[in-house]
């Protein structure tokens, strides 16, 4: 062991002023000793995530980029798509009415065939007015007989929920003149 003096086999001076075997034992030499092994790797693990992290940042970078020039590509194709959308829409609402309104009318053809059937022979119908549950039916009709019997007969239907007469009146020729409006069940 050389303490002051010694030289290397390079022929400079070679000076340890630490004691090899007795700082061992010590606490604190054995602190310096671990972290002159072990604190070496940790620095370079520390080191080695930083710069992965550095590294990991470009990467990032260029993926923050695409996403960008993505959304941008899908918000224009949203853009330029509005107006058909917008038309889809529209008919979409126009559909859901004509479904609501189908669903809640009764059907007009049916009430016409049922009207012709019951209609007696010289009664004459002007205007048959068919809105969802209500029936307006105006017409003509050569004697008040002929009336009493189409009243009589749409009262024979089980659809029909109630009938009003709501206009009567007579010409110089005799004509009566009706006007009547029948509620029916849905």
């Amino acid at each position: 062991m050389c303490y002051a003096g010694c030289m290397n086999t390079t022929g400079t001076p070679e000076v340890n002023l630490l004691p090899t075997e007795e700082i061992e034992k010590a606490p604190l030499g054995k602190l310096l000793k671990w972290a002159l092994t072990y604190g070496r790797y940790i620095v370079v693990g520390t080191e080695l995530i930083v710069l992965l992290a550095f590294l990991s940042r470009f990467k990032l970078d260029r993926d923050i980029t695409d996403l960008s020039e993505e959304i941008m590509r899908k918000k224009n194709i949203i853009t330029a798509a509005e107006p058909f959308e917008n038309k889809v829409r529209h008919l979409q609402n126009r559909l859901e009415k004509i479904a609501v309104l189908t669903k809640d009318s009764t059907h007009p053809d049916k009430t016409l065939t049922y009207l012709t059937t019951v209609l007696p022979q010289e009664t004459v119908l002007d205007d048959v007015i068919v809105a969802g549950s209500k029936v307006t039916i105006t017409g003509k009709t050569p004697s008040e007989t002929g009336l009493s019997t189409l009243i009589s007969e749409i009262r024979k239907n089980k659809n029909v929920a109630g009938i009003s007469l709501d206009q009567v009146s007579r010409d110089i020729g005799g004509i009566v003149s009706f006007s009547l409006s029948v509620e029916l069940w849905l």
